[in-house]
């Protein structure tokens, strides 16, 4: 993969730490602005607000891998942001996980990723829309901050999405269709 064909720099840099220690009242943390977001959440949004935790959570879990263990929206910065993007885009699917038995942390699943790689061996990773979908959902809860005016802008409106996968399908021909049907 290109990110870590490039030394792997994204996977070894230091990303910005908060210049201030995180104030609940003027610096909520992400699982703050989580839990006030399901609580405004009209009926058809709380769906969208559970779907948004687990994705809090590898966020958090991600920063403080980065030893940046407390930090308030307002100290998230487009580098948070585009390092875990980077890293999520590397990320397998859950049943390779499972089946290789990888860690949780996204640094470790991309270093296991690519020693595998190196010794032949194919790792299936998320899909675009999957992404897609990651990106959106926390974008969201980010775009919930700004309207909410705790923080100016949204440091995730700006990562692009990964490109949609074409699934082309073979048609059946009409002599396939007529075996098919003639055989039930």
């Amino acid at each position: 993969h290109w990110l870590l064909q490039s030394g792997a720099d994204t996977l070894t840099k230091a990303l910005p730490r908060p210049l201030r220690p995180v104030d609940d009242t003027s610096n909520p943390s992400l699982s703050m602005i989580l839990e006030r977001w399901i609580v405004h959440a009209e009926r058809g949004e709380k769906y969208i607000a559970t779907e948004v935790r687990p994705i809090v959570d590898r966020f958090g879990a991600h920063l403080r891998e980065r030893g940046i263990e407390t930090i308030g929206v307002v100290d998230v910065t487009p580098a948070h942001t585009q390092d875990f993007a980077d890293l999520l885009k590397l990320r397998p699917v859950w049943a390779e996980i499972k089946r290789h038995k990888m860690p949780d942390s996204l640094i470790q699943q991309a270093h296991f990723t690519e020693k595998l790689f190196k010794q032949g061996v194919t790792v299936e990773r998320i899909s675009a829309a999957t992404y897609n979908k990651q990106i959106t959902a926390i974008s969201t809860l980010f775009s919930y901050a700004v309207q909410r005016r705790i923080i100016q802008f949204n440091p995730f409106q700006n990562l692009h999405s990964k490109g949609q996968q074409k699934v082309y399908r073979d048609s059946f021909t009409a002599e396939e269709l007529q075996r098919f049907f003639s055989s039930t």
